[in-house]
């Protein structure tokens, strides 16, 4: 995409309500920009990168070929550049979660929004119109040439979707301690 080597990692991850995903990203008035998008598939549910402002103009410049510091505001390119950057990531992990459960799941076609946490999770929440719903924290750091841009991938899957991965997860957790 950009002609440079960019890697992820992730750092830590974790299950909580959706309603608790703000607290992680500095509260609900923690100013965010999100790529988001719903599944698509063999099951229901919605995911979403999440990079407080600072973090989103950097990546920004890096995906441009710019000076970090050089984004002030959102283009038309930047966004562009961050919607392929999250359709990317979320790709990636849709795959790979397919591939363990052997469903077919895919994005749709991703949405970028510039809010507050608090408004952008609660969107979510009245899409999967289930209060209760548990999310995938996956905290990710996307690192080019000293420069580490920090934010969040959510994944909001049905319940179902969620207890077969724990379950096949565990299965092969379980599989390797023996």
């Amino acid at each position: 995409l950009i002609g440079k080597q960019v890697n992820i990692s992730v750092p830590s991850a974790r299950i909580v309500k959706l309603e608790q995903f703000t607290e992680l990203m500095g509260g609900g008035d923690q100013v965010v920009a999100a790529v988001s998008a719903r599944l698509l598939g063999g099951a229901q549910g919605a995911m979403m990168v999440l990079l407080p402002r600072g973090s989103a103009l950097t990546l920004d410049d890096l995906l441009l070929g710019q000076p970090a510091g050089s984004t002030k505001t959102f283009t038309e390119m930047g966004i562009s550049a961050l919607l392929e950057l999250g359709n990317i990531v979320m790709g990636t992990y849709l795959t790979a979660v397919s591939n363990l459960l052997g469903i077919l799941l895919m994005p749709s076609v991703p949405a970028f929004s510039f809010d507050l946490a608090g408004a952008v999770v609660e969107h979510a929440m009245a899409q999967l119109q289930d209060p209760e719903t548990r999310a995938i924290v996956i905290h990710t750091e996307f690192q080019e040439q000293g420069t580490r841009v920090g934010g969040h991938l959510l994944f909001a899957p049905d319940a179902a979707t969620l207890e077969a991965m724990l379950d096949a997860l565990s299965r092969l957790t379980d599989g390797k301690s023996q």
